[in-house]
């Protein structure tokens, strides 16, 4: 992995302050999920022995406490995106009628129209949308079509020839339409959702990024590793910058984000993790009996050797020329 120079002016004291209230409040939500759980079964004061009450309890209930955690901050995922879909909206294309690319040889850029422009009007025939556009001109290849076009707040009008142009509808019939070469700026807009849908949404966006890094640590242990999967603090304290500089509500949505990773990188069946407790649960719900704390240690210790030399193997692999090169030097 090569690492690249962090610039001074990426890293202010402002992103490195946000980054770090941003985790300790994600940890505090996850330890607050271990601590709300765990007192529901527990049923004892704050001054009994919180091992000897955890241990004592079914494994089932052990089990609740341990996704506790995970399950906090994806909760916490939910909440935050539900705030930003019901109070600012959900980003979805933009229908506009504003030019994005200009496909060089057709009739629109013979016509001067250039990226940035907005039609405003076919034949005179107002438009507010790309697909309104669209249907006009698709209806009239090789007829002339006259556009009012706005190019920083002034309009002209210039008259083109749709080009003849075959295409498949979805129920796989051949059309032809008039086609001039444009494709819309591809820009966002936001859509204020009612609370119930914004919940729903909410919800399947969380859903989905967990899934996404699900797959993205698969990958990872089977050998295909990413920048994306594998970077570090510095990679993610870089993120958060332009975050800080476009305002709250992006900085809400990252916040999501890196709870949902947080969550996920808990339940990963590793050493001192979540998910590396669970594995010891699941084992003792199925063999009746828990695991000693002897074998638990070994396995953790083992697990811990195993993930050092796949680290040393990687770098192995990474820097193996320079290694022989330097070696022939002795």
């Amino acid at each position: 992995m090569r690492w690249e120079a962090v610039e001074a002016g990426d890293m202010t004291i402002l992103t490195i302050i946000s980054f770090v209230l941003i985790v300790g409040f994600l940890i505090f939500i996850h330890r607050g999920g271990h601590f709300v759980v765990g007192r529901a079964f527990y049923g004892v004061d704050q001054h009994s022995d919180f091992d000897l009450s955890f241990t004592h309890l079914s494994v089932w209930a052990r089990i609740a406490i341990v996704l506790a955690g995970p399950a906090a901050n994806f909760l916490l995922a939910v909440l935050l995106f539900w705030i930003v879909f019901a109070f600012v909206g959900s980003p979805v294309p933009s229908v506009s009628t504003n030019v994005g690319l200009v496909m060089e040889g057709f009739p629109a850029a013979e016509a001067g129209i250039v990226v940035g422009d907005r039609i405003v009007a076919v034949n005179g025939e107002p438009v507010e949308t790309w697909e309104e556009m669209t249907k006009r001109i698709h209806t009239r290849p090789r007829q002339k079509v006259r556009l009012t076009v706005e190019r920083r707040e002034k309009r002209f009008e210039t008259i083109l020839t749709p080009s003849r142009s075959t295409q498949q509808d979805v129920a796989g019939r051949t059309l032809t339409i008039g086609f001039i070469g444009l494709h819309p700026s591809g820009g966002l807009v936001y859509e204020r959702l009612d609370p119930l849908t914004a919940l729903v949404e909410a919800g399947k966006r969380s859903f989905s990024r967990i899934l996404t890094i699900f797959q993205s640590v698969w990958k990872t242990m089977a050998g295909a590793f990413s920048s994306q999967v594998t970077g570090g603090p510095i990679p993610m304290v870089q993120m958060i910058a332009p975050q800080v500089e476009q305002g709250s509500f992006s900085m809400i949505i990252f916040t999501a984000l890196l709870s949902i990773n947080l969550g996920v990188l808990n339940l990963l069946p590793l050493p001192f993790l979540d998910g590396g407790r669970l594995c010891f649960l699941v084992v003792e719900l199925l063999r009746g009996r828990p695991v000693s704390l002897t074998v638990q240690r070994t396995v953790q210790w083992l697990i811990v050797a195993l993930l050092v030399a796949l680290m040393m193997l990687a770098v192995y692999l990474a820097f193996r020329d320079e290694i022989f090169q330097f070696l022939k030097t002795l």
